[in-house]
């Protein structure tokens, strides 16, 4: 061990010298040794390499900048190292290396040497500027600085990027170049600089895009429904804000709009009302423009409304309806839609089952077609009405000329025959007469008059009732009275008698009358009457006689028809009390009380009634009522006479008061009656009620009855005169008599005979035909009268007669002048109206065809324009019988009544209360106006039947009609045609002379509205329809009047009045409880605006 203690190293020393060296073993024992050493402490000699300068991108390695040697007295070749110190300059890629070189020779000894390195960076960066593709369109394009696009690179290590600045030559919207810098500069400072070039140039036109959901793609053509009607209605609005215009530069885009009227279509033919084109520019700030397009079409594709068609109806021939005055239709664009109305008629004869078809049909200015239709079945089963036949007359009476017939189907035939019979009168003969009437349709009706010669005798009256009779003259009576049937006393026709008249057809007639009523409570008489008897005799001879009476009342009043016992059923209501006075009304009082029977269902009752007249006379009566009838059971089920048939039917029996069914027994007859190889059966049927009542009912039943019946024909019948006769013909002239008993025979009129049948009642049928020339057939008229008898076992007899008969009666005229029996006018009048056609005159015959042969003669009459007309008809039936009748006119033609229509000097299209009036000169009297409107485009808003009418215009021309008449009846008519200017609220339509649409003719249809500026808003009326009121509500933009008004179809005001209106929301409720049913125009004015909704009337009935 080494006394620096254990070690495996070596023992240095720094210093030559003398050194001991002391080892100690391990085992603790020393020893100690020296030597002599010797130590080299002479450093190496070093040499460095020169001092260099190099560029930062240069190394600095030894081998590039030099390494140092050394050389060293003891050892061959010594270690050299280095050792860099660095000393930072002014930037980070200079700096300076102070490199310490080291030679060290093999004993340690070391000697070092400094080179100084110096590093600097004396070269500029490199740059690239961005690459410029081509001109721009903007300045807006012309990209930012951005000096990521900048590509710089430097050799010694990073640089920084840097825009410098833009240099600007020319102006926008021409040749501007913008020069841009950029320099790149590294961590020395040193810089590089590229320029990058950018030209601005602007083509390109703004782009257009519709922004209003109306309008769709450029060049596209839009439909608009026209909606006219509506006060609040317009085309579309459009202008520089329909579109929106954007262009590729920033600056302001300018927009222009126009609206150029290209042409005004025939609706019906070119399908629109008018073509418009919309055009719009948009100009940039550079100059750039585009334009855009479209065509807007005003069209009408909805039909009109037809208003108040009847539904279907089933109606008598006479009873057919008028054509309803309040048919009219109403369209959403022109609303003066033309009806037209098409009408089949009955045709001649009969007319039952006929059906007569009405159709509208209303069509407006584009064509667009309604059609309503009304079926209307005539039915006929109503005999012909014999009219003014009187029972008895006076021969040569004026009322004989009047006698016609109608008939609710058309014209009858009328005939009569005259045959002689006693005077029911005296001695002598006259005349009866037998009218009939028959319709074309074969119903028929008969009467009888009895005709009279006149003595003109006044009839005289004489009192044959004892009381009367014994009355002085001028004397006045005092009697109770005795009042029934109406009358205050007991007198009558019968009380007297008529002298020196006939009165079989006359008549007698009597009647009282109070002259003075007075107080009977304080015993004053009741009244004063006077009695008056009148005759009228058959030829109207007159007769009167007149009494006064003082009339008291002391007679106590008098049940009617009063049973001092009744007995009633179970269920029956108890009777009814009635009493009479012979003054006046009487008061019934009564009590009842009741007495209980030997049967819950049968019993008493005691009612004490008292009757009271208004003198205070009184009667009471006692009144017991039984109440339970011994009516029996109802029994059913037993047909009371059968015909070879023994089976038991099912019978029941019931009790009504019990309200329960009982048995029921039967037992079985044979009858002793003598019917031939047959025999008679007779069953009773019995049954018993709750209380004992029986009840009991017989059947028969005939057996083996093969015998028919036999007739016996009284022998005063009419019959006898016909049956078994070959020729039974008679003159329709002569047998006024045979018509009367041919016309009251029926079924009664024979008598049938049965022997096994106890009571037979004929069937009769009455068949009459007419000849279809009475010339060659010899006759007008055939009846064949029938009786058929059948018993109950079917055995059948028929008895039948035929009578002919000869029409020697020329034709008759119809009845009143100008009606449906068509009768020959009166003679009359007619001032300012043309002369009418001869109307259709009938005859009345029962020999058809009656021809009738009509002939006419004007001539001048009394004063200047005065003419007579002669018109003549004469009449021939089939017979060859003729009439003759004729009419005269006086007719005046003219009264120069002339009229002339006032237009406003400018309208616009589209326009309400458009003012028109009138001017008249000439005519006589009162002028009635009436105002009509052609053209499908215009309504009348008020003011029918006056000088002047409020209008609608519409989109076209208008032709106005007006006709005045005068109080003769004198018309004139003028016309005038109103032209519209078509000229929106903005005023951008115009008319080019060289207008060409771009587009087609319209195709379907786009609804489009526009928002009304009014004071008025939201205008509603509802309900709508509506029967007894309405309610009208609108919003208002001011304080306002409001006037309403109901119009009708006429232009006619039917109801007006006035609301306040408030700024906001209004309502009212509208009376219209007397406004007839049907549709109206509801028009809402103010000062400067009018507003119209349609509204239908309904009543329930």
């Amino acid at each position: 061990m080494w006394s620096t203690g254990e070690t495996t190293n070596c023992i240095t020393v720094s210093a030559a010298g003398a050194y001991s060296v002391t080892v100690t073993y391990a085992n603790g024992c020393f020893n100690t040794c020296s030597t002599e050493v010797t130590v080299d402490i002479t450093p190496p000699e070093i040499t460095c390499p020169a001092d260099v300068t190099i560029d930062c991108e240069e190394s600095t390695l030894p081998l590039d900048t030099g390494t140092a040697t050394a050389t060293d007295n003891c050892t061959l070749s010594p270690v050299i190292d280095f050792n860099d110190i660095i000393t930072e300059g002014t930037c980070p890629q200079e700096y300076t290396i102070m490199r310490t070189w080291t030679a060290t020779d093999g004993d340690g000894n070391s000697s070092t040497c400094i080179q100084t390195l110096l590093i600097e960076d004396n070269t500029t960066p490199s740059i690239t500027c961005p690459a410029v593709s081509g001109p721009v369109e903007c300045v807006g394009q012309i990209p930012a600085a951005d000096i990521t696009l900048v590509v710089a690179s430097d050799n010694c290590g990073p640089t920084t990027v840097t825009h410098v600045g833009d240099g600007i030559t020319g102006e926008p919207c021409e040749d501007l170049t913008l020069t841009r810098t950029y320099q790149a500069t590294d961590l020395c400072g040193n810089v590089a600089t590229c320029t990058q070039v950018i030209t601005v140039f602007d083509d390109t036109p703004p782009e257009i895009t519709f922004t209003n959901p109306l309008l769709g793609q450029n060049g596209d053509t839009i439909y608009v429904q026209c909606y006219g009607q509506d006060p609040d209605w317009d085309l579309p609005s459009f202008d520089e804000g329909s579109v929106n215009a954007t262009d590729n530069c920033a600056g302001d885009v300018v927009v222009t709009y126009g609206q150029v009227l290209e042409a005004e279509g025939n609706c019906r033919e070119d399908g629109y009302i008018n073509l418009v084109r919309l055009s719009w520019t948009a100009t940039d700030v550079c100059g750039n423009s585009s334009n855009a397009f479209l065509f807007l079409v005003m069209i009408d594709t909805i039909p009109p409304v037809i208003h108040g068609v009847p539904n279907d109806t089933i109606v008598n021939c006479d009873e057919i309806p008028e054509l309803p005055i309040l048919i009219y239709a109403t369209d959403e664009c022109l609303c003066a839609c033309v009806v037209l109305l098409e009408e089949t008629y009955s045709d001649m004869g009969c007319q039952d089952g006929q059906v007569l078809v009405r159709t509208w049909i209303a069509k407006d200015d584009c064509g667009n077609e309604t059609i309503e239709t009304q079926n209307i079945t005539l039915i006929d089963s109503e005999a012909p009405v014999l009219i003014g036949v009187p029972d008895v007359i006076c021969i040569g009476d004026p009322a004989l000329s009047a006698v016609s017939a109608t008939d609710n189907c058309g014209q009858p035939s009328l005939q009569f025959v005259d045959v002689n019979i006693p005077n029911p009168c005296g001695s002598g003969m006259v005349v009866q007469r037998v009218y009939e009437a028959y319709d074309n349709c074969g119903n028929m009706s008969r009467d009888t008059a009895i005709l009279l010669p006149n003595n003109q005798n006044e009839p005289r009256i004489e009192f044959v009732n004892p009381v009367l009779a014994a009355l002085e003259p001028g004397e006045v009576p005092v009697m109770d009275c005795a009042a029934q049937n109406g009358q205050y006393t007991s007198f009558g026709i019968d009380d007297v008698r008529v002298e020196d008249a006939c009165m079989t057809g006359g008549a007698v007639f009597f009647t009282e009358r109070i002259i003075e009523t007075r107080d009977c409570s304080n015993g004053e008489i009741v009244a004063v009457l006077e009695l008056k008897w009148t005759v009228l005799d058959a030829c109207g001879n007159l007769g009167e006689r007149t009494l006064i009476v003082h009339l008291t009342d002391e007679s106590s009043p008098a049940f009617v028809n009063f049973a001092p016992e009744v007995s009633i059923g179970c269920n029956d209501e108890l009777p009814v009390l009635s009493a009479t006075d012979d003054c006046g009304e009487v008061y019934i009082t009564t009590q009842d009380s009741i007495i209980p029977g030997d049967c819950v269902f049968r019993y008493d009752i005691q009612r004490l009634a008292t009757a009271t007249d208004q003198c205070g006379n009184t009667t009471t009566r006692l009144q017991t009522i039984h109440v339970g009838d011994e009516s029996g059971p109802i029994i059913a089920g037993v047909q009371a006479e059968v015909c070879d048939d023994l089976s038991l039917p099912v019978v029941t029996a019931y009790d009504p008061c019990a309200a329960e069914f009982v048995p029921v027994t039967m037992q079985e007859d044979t009858l002793d009656m003598p019917c031939p190889d047959g025999m008679v059966i007779e069953r009773l049927w019995t049954a018993v009620s709750i209380c004992g009542d029986v009840t009991e009912i017989r059947q028969t039943i005939i057996l083996n009855d093969s015998t028919p019946p036999a007739f016996s024909i009284p022998l005063h019948s009419i019959i006898h005169s016909f049956v078994g006769i070959g020729n039974n013909q008679i003159l329709l002239s002569q047998t006024t008599h045979l018509f009367r008993r041919l016309d009251a025979l029926d079924e009664h009129s024979v008598v049938v005979l049965d022997d096994c049948d106890a009571e037979i009642i004929p069937v009769f049928t009455l068949e009459i035909t007419y000849a279809d020339d009475c010339e060659r057939d010899g006759y007008s008229e055939r009846r064949t009268y029938t009786w058929t008898a059948t018993d109950v076992c079917g055995n059948s007899s028929v008895l039948t007669f035929t009578v002919e008969i000869i029409d020697d009666v020329p034709p008759t005229f119809g009845g009143a002048p100008g009606d449906i029996t068509g009768g020959v006018p009166s003679d009359t009048t007619i001032i300012c109206e043309p002369l009418p056609l001869a109307p259709v005159v009938r005859a009345i015959d029962p020999a058809q065809p009656a021809v009738i042969v009509y002939s006419e003669s004007v001539t001048p009459g009394d004063g200047p324009g005065v003419y007579i007309v002669t018109r003549t008809w004469t009449a021939t039936d089939a017979c060859g019988n003729t009439s003759t009748a004729v009419q005269h006119i006086t007719w005046i033609p003219d009264t120069f009544l002339e009229c002339e229509i006032i237009l406003p000097q400018v309208v616009d299209c589209n326009a309400h209360g458009v003012v028109i009036s009138s001017g008249v000169t000439g005519g006589i009297g009162p002028i009635t106006y009436d105002w009509e409107i052609e053209g499908d485009e215009c309504f009348i808003q008020g003011g029918q039947g006056t000088p002047g009418i409020i209008i609608y215009v519409g989109w076209s021309d208008v032709k106005i009609i007006l006709t005045v008449t005068d109080e003769f009846g004198c018309v004139s008519t003028c016309t005038a045609t109103l032209h519209c200017l078509f000229s929106p609220d903005d005023g951008s339509l115009s008319r080019p002379p060289d207008a060409n649409p771009e587009t087609g003719a319209p195709t379907l249809p786009d609804v489009a509205r526009n928002t009304s500026k009014d004071d008025l808003h939201q205008l509603n009326v509802w309900p709508n329809p509506a029967t007894g009121s309405v309610n009208l509500s609108f919003e208002s933009a001011v304080e306002n009047e409001i006037e309403f008004s109901f119009i009708n179809l006429l232009g006619q005001a039917v109801l007006s009045d006035k609301i306040s209106a408030h700024k906001g929301f209004n309502t009212r409720e509208i009376d219209i409880s007397q406004i007839h049913k049907g549709s109206y125009l509801i028009q809402v004015k103010t000062e400067k605006e009018i507003h119209t909704k349609v509204i239908v009337i309904m009543r329930i009935d």
